[in-house]
């Protein structure tokens, strides 16, 4: 299942994204500094995105 987690960089997010990654499902987090994210978790694929405020 392809899945994504708006706030995967958080305390939970990070959690959840761990165990989907794990039980074998593809999943897409948003993140603000995706270079940081994927050092930190290379199997989710990482998206940057501004939702709200100035655009990146």
């Amino acid at each position: 299942m392809n899945i994504l987690i708006l706030g995967a960089t958080g305390f939970i997010g990070s959690a959840v994204a761990a165990r989907l990654v794990a039980d074998g499902h593809v999943v897409s987090g948003l993140a603000r500094t995706s270079v940081q994210a994927r050092t930190k978790w290379p199997d989710v694929r990482w998206l940057r995105r501004r939702l709200a405020g100035r655009p990146l």
